[in-house]
């Protein structure tokens, strides 16, 4: 059809783990498959306004069958504005080798999947405007504000049973909302960037409303780079982390992160400096990393860096 695009497919995805022989761990092996199906239809019903419809069905071995609608509307009144606006929904299967479980524990003390495990599903809403111009013939500007709400039902959790571990569906649901605003200014080799991400992300259920863990909900982030055209890249970045919790919403310290890079461009070479954290934030500066006796030491979580400065150089070649 002449205004409409069309797409339609099939994938397969696989997964299996073999525990190595004499690990001693009740942690079984598994294999899983998904079969799935996707259409997308673009409709595109004038020059400014474009409609995206959407079907996905998944087929789990383990976990059943998920049927996922997706819808967007896309308008562009002029050349200088565009809206998009989409929904959508979403899951997540259980599986142990998250990072939740690492934080938590090892494998060894860890517990097959139950089968009684539900798989987590989610609903997504977006919204973003994007304007660019260019002023005076020379400035290029580029804003960029999102706004974004996400729900998530059968959230899957780690839980202690006994000396044991094992992943379990929480009794709350999971809602995140939050907007990120993004300006750029370009001027000859010179850009800035300029970012900031305002989240809130709770935990919500009977009697319970505490914050995510380790989700900030404040990030400010900048670039300033300049280049001069095949030969150098300069540039500086700075961000800042700030409002976030870890366990049972006990708040952590607010830091900010500077870096920098140099690149010098050769005809088939390009030798690239990389500096992180220039600053030295490290979360051992705020508090111990541990507790209890060396013999038997008590981790805490980490929510900040622990590296301190990071200085690498890398060497690209043009084939």
């Amino acid at each position: 059809m002449k205004n409409n695009d069309f797409i339609i497919g099939a994938n397969w995805n696989t997964e299996q783990f073999t525990k190595d022989f004499g690990i001693a761990s009740l942690l079984g092996d598994y294999s899983y498959a998904t079969l799935g199906f996707f259409a997308q239809n673009d409709w595109k019903i004038s020059p400014k306004v474009l409609v995206e419809g959407g079907l996905r069905a998944d087929f789990h071995n383990q976990f059943g069958h998920f049927l996922l609608p997706r819808i967007a509307f896309l308008l562009k009144p002029n050349t200088y504005w565009s809206v998009h606006i989409s929904s959508s929904l979403g899951y997540k299967t259980p599986n142990v080798f998250t990072q939740d479980v690492e934080l938590v524990t090892n494998y060894n003390n860890f517990l097959p999947i139950n089968s009684s495990v539900k798989s987590e599903q989610s609903v997504g809403i977006n919204f973003d405007m994007n304007y660019h111009t260019l002023i005076a013939d020379r400035i290029f500007l580029q804003l960029n504000q999102a706004f974004y709400y996400t729900t998530i039902d059968h959230p899957i959790q780690v839980v202690a049973v006994g000396s044991w571990y094992e992943l379990a569906n929480g009794d709350y649901k999971v809602n995140m909302i939050g907007t990120d605003t993004y300006v750029r200014l370009g001027i000859g080799g010179w850009a800035l960037y300029f970012g900031y991400n305002h989240t809130i992300s709770k935990q919500k259920g009977l009697g319970i409303q505490v914050y995510i863990p380790f989700s900030p909900q404040d990030k400010l982030s900048s670039t300033l780079s300049y280049e001069i055209e095949n030969k150098w890249r300069f540039g500086l970045e700075q961000s800042y982390i700030a409002n976030q919790y870890i366990y049972a919403d006990q708040k952590v310290q607010d830091y900010p992160l500077f870096a920098s890079m140099i690149e010098r461009k050769f005809k088939r070479i390009s030798l690239v400096l990389n500096c992180e954290n220039l600053g030295d934030f490290r979360q051992s500066k705020s508090e111990d990393l541990f507790v209890g006796p060396i013999t038997n030491p008590q981790f805490k979580p980490l929510w900040g860096p622990i590296d301190g400065r990071v200085i690498n150089l890398s060497v690209y070649f043009a084939l």
